[in-house]
């Protein structure tokens, strides 16, 4: 059942000022001006200065959403209202809401036919045509390189209903990895043989999916790429998340541009374009890989999808959870994928140098790891 909660708006007296929204992004003011207890999980840039962000009821867990402006004016509703999002009202009283960026999107679980789950995605009306057809394009293409990724169960107006994808994220199996008291100094517990597994059968798979694209794909270039980095620093720089020396970020930016832009760039392959561990599921008892969030397909460098996922390898040890050995058999195998692929260690390179400042803006937006976005802002190159 929705709690039908008043839509709530506050203009908070101690103003943080035009483009410091960030600083107003305390859990007991969230709290306050929605009259229940949240921890924040992490927040986005939006236009003019503002923020949006999801946040967790202390005593239910559930998830809420908001907007903060440049001004200091928090705006939340309701438990699964938004209203930008006019179909989340009534699903979410028939699931469990997993994500919600306000405004923008939301994503439910829900009971299917059997044990089987279905996911629903609520996005703003106009957008899901665009999502179901990439989705739809996405499987044809897995279809013939064993790789699974979810069928389009229904579509309407604002929602689209996917399948499940059978098996483990790479992200829950090398958390539970180091979670197992079998672990000695990071070796590979086993008792849990499936890590390593995973890891090759992405080496055999997804080369075979990566060159099945066709040109009728966006083309998504180092030039394409560099901007995205640039415009995450932007946001980054306008909230001041990062507190480093902005001639430091300059100078990361330029070496970044020379890197990934002035040197000839690889022909493009079928890229997913958000490849991370959370996205990339194995199931060991059929030896099978998926794919999900097949949202934003792309041609492109084959460099940008494995950067992405090394990357997020360095940033799941940063995090505490991967270890070391672990992560090292997953990157030497990511790098074997990239070898098949032809992809020369300099452009692996020049994506994960991408890969790494971008996800330091992006985290710097999350507060339980400003410190670490810091960190790698500094480190960056």
């Amino acid at each position: 059942m929705v709690d039908h909660e008043p839509a709530v708006e506050r203009q908070l007296p101690d103003q943080a000022g035009p483009g410091r929204a960030m600083d107003l992004l305390d859990p007991a003011r969230i709290g306050g001006a929605m009259g229940v207890g949240v921890s924040i999980r992490r927040a986005w840039p939006a236009a003019g200065g503002s923020l949006t962000f999801e946040a967790r009821e202390t005593a239910t867990g559930r998830i809420r959403a908001g907007a903060i402006t440049a001004e200091g004016g928090i705006r939340g509703t309701a438990f699964g209202a938004d209203p930008a999002l006019t179909g989340l009202t009534s699903a979410v009283g028939t699931g469990e809401l997993l994500v919600h960026r306000f405004g923008k999107r939301a994503v439910l679980k829900q009971p299917g036919t059997g044990t089987n789950p279905v996911f629903v995605k609520i996005l703003r009306a106009g957008k899901v045509g665009r999502v179901a057809h990439a989705h739809q394009y996405a499987q044809t293409l897995a279809s013939g390189c064993n790789l699974g990724v979810p069928r389009v169960l229904a579509e309407d107006r604002t929602s689209l209903t996917l399948s499940a994808v059978p098996g483990t994220s790479l992200f829950s199996l090398g958390s539970g990895v180091l979670r197992s008291a079998n672990v000695v100094d990071g070796a590979i517990p086993e008792a849990d043989p499936s890590w390593t597994d995973a890891w090759i059968r992405f080496t055999e798979l997804w080369p075979r999916f990566a060159r099945s694209a066709s040109d009728s794909l966006p083309l998504h270039t180092a030039l394409d790429e560099y901007r995205t980095v640039h415009q995450w620093v932007a946001h980054a720089q306008t909230h001041g998340t990062l507190d480093v020396d902005p001639l430091l970020i300059k100078d990361s930016l330029e070496q970044l541009r020379l890197k990934l832009c002035a040197v000839p760039a690889q022909d493009p392959v079928l890229a997913h374009r958000d490849l991370h561990d959370k996205q990339v599921f194995f199931d060991a008892e059929r030896n099978t890989m998926g794919l999900i969030d097949c949202d934003t397909l792309a041609l492109a460098e084959p460099a940008l999808d494995l950067a992405n996922l090394l990357v997020h390898l360095d940033l799941r040890q940063a995090q505490g959870l991967l270890g070391a050995a672990t992560a090292a058999t997953a990157a030497a195998q990511l790098r074997e994928t990239a070898s098949l692929l032809g992809v020369s260690t300099q452009r692996l390179d020049a994506y994960a140098a991408a890969t790494r400042l971008r996800l330091a803006c992006v985290y710097s937006f999350r507060p339980s790891y400003r410190a670490l976005a810091r960190r790698w802002a500094l480190q960056a190159d």
